[in-house]
């Protein structure tokens, strides 16, 4: 119903822009318009905060999901950001890259930590992806970390609850 109303929008949108506006206007609100009918499906995903509101998503909109807290984690702040965290992004991304993941191997690994640890099915899946992909890639983060003079990460396996007892 949302990308039905949505894309009805869209359409009246673009019938009302004429002859005279510019080609630059026109991309702009065709933009404008692929973002609210393609974001219908993928704001769905959204405040998942445990294991059970993770279950209740399809296998699309848990890679959806997966790949924009991945896109977030590796994006770059336009503020500055400490030397630790910048070594991360950039780990992660030359991980991603060189291990070929995909955002159907994230989503999975992200369900494969909740069916192992029940204990942590309260803890949001953000937070799980965070985890899963620091220990998937914690080489590459130490040799980033290496270049700035820091100490190595030593991240622990399990539930990642068992963590801050």
């Amino acid at each position: 119903m949302t990308l039905k109303v949505c894309s009805v929008n869209c359409h009246v949108l673009l019938s009302l822009l004429d002859g005279g506006n510019s080609v630059r206007f026109r991309k702009q609100v065709v933009g404008v318009c692929l973002m609210i009918v393609c974001g219908a499906n993928i704001s769905e995903a959204g405040f998942r905060d445990n294991f059970s509101k993770w279950s209740e998503l399809d296998n699309y909109a848990k890679s959806m999901y997966v790949q924009g807290v991945f896109d977030r984690m590796t994006g770059y702040s336009p503020f500055d950001e400490a030397a630790w965290l910048a070594a991360q992004r950039n780990a992660l991304t030359v991980c991603a890259l060189e291990l070929k993941l995909t955002a159907q191997m994230l989503h999975e690994a992200v369900t494969k930590h909740y069916q192992d640890h029940p204990v942590d099915w309260g803890i949001p899946p953000h937070f799980v992806l965070g985890t899963v992909a620091d220990r998937v890639c914690l080489r590459y983060i130490n040799e980033e970390r290496s270049k700035i003079s820091l100490a190595p990460w030593r991240l622990g396996s399990g539930s990642i609850s068992s963590h801050f007892k």
